[in-house]
């Protein structure tokens, strides 16, 4: 697909504020609570895209200045740039979801306000990075990457950068700017749960994680497990476990006399539990 500052980028514009204000309309005459949302949603959709396309263009004509050259177009502008995109081209095809299936009996109107919102969430930080974008491009000499030294810039950076939602990029948005799917299960939960993979990384808190989104504790849409557990056959045993890190002693299998020590696994963080989970149809003697 083209990119902003194309001669194709408006006709998205155009799409996004055209699904906006029709929607919006629509919904204002409902008078439920989901058409309030759906309206308030629309309403921030089209203002989103009228503060973003200028801002957009503006970067799509100066972004290729940073590209470590003309075969590695590549550099964090760039890619905010295609984000920004990105995420615009989903919130259009959600609206135009929206559009084609608002009357039908089997719209869900609580699950598509909820994505609408969360992507203009999304689009609300874009809108802050691409200003901080901006003032760094501003303080930078032309065709440097970096802006040099200067006393202020930074701690604005830090400081406007702590006051960012973003969780928003961990749950119902989660990678649509690499895999165009949204998150299954329990989205808003889950996206909580995805902050402490960047800012813990702890072992336990991914595993955590990992385990909670599998299992689904509020499924808002079937998920895998969901679906396994009203389908297939119920299991016998289902437990977590955990294996301290203590050596082992195991007998030789040609001397039973003689022992072997079994040093526990060691990773650049020293000695760690184990973390794993019995899964048995039959609850068996020894298990």
């Amino acid at each position: 697909p083209s990119r902003p500052g194309s001669m194709d980028a408006r006709p998205l514009f155009q799409s996004l504020q055209a699904l906006a204000e029709d929607n919006a309309s629509f919904f204002q005459r409902s008078g439920t609570e989901s058409g309030r949302r759906f309206a308030a949603a629309f309403a921030a959709l089209g203002e989103h895209g009228r503060r973003l396309e200028p801002a957009l263009r503006h970067f799509a004509r100066l972004y290729h200045r940073f590209d470590l050259d003309e075969a590695t177009p590549g550099n964090g502008y760039r890619s905010l740039v295609q984000t920004a995109w990105c995420c615009l081209a989903h919130a259009v095809h959600k609206s135009r979801y929206v559009a084609a299936h608002r009357r039908s009996i089997f719209f869900r109107a609580g699950h598509n306000v909820a994505e609408l919102e969360a992507y203009c969430t999304a689009l609300a930080q874009l809108r802050a990075l691409l200003w901080l974008a901006q003032r760094l491009l501003a303080h930078s000499r032309p065709g440097c990457l970096f802006p040099p030294e200067e006393e202020g810039l930074s701690e604005l950076m830090l400081r406007e950068y702590s006051t960012m939602q973003n969780g928003c990029f961990y749950g119902r948005c989660l990678g649509f700017q690499v895999t165009g799917t949204q998150g299954r299960g329990d989205t808003e939960t889950a996206s909580h749960g995805g902050l402490g993979l960047g800012d813990v990384g702890t072992r336990g808190h991914r595993d955590g994680f990992a385990w909670g989104f599998g299992e689904g504790a509020v499924p808002l849409t079937p998920s895998p497990q969901s679906v396994a557990s009203m389908t297939a056959t119920q299991v016998g045993v289902c437990r977590a476990l955990t294996v301290p890190p203590e050596p082992l002693e195991l007998p030789l299998a040609a001397d039973p006399s003689v022992t072997v020590t079994i040093a526990p696994p060691v990773a650049h963080t020293g000695p760690g539990p184990i973390h794993m989970r019995l899964l048995s149809y039959h609850l068996r003697e020894g298990q």
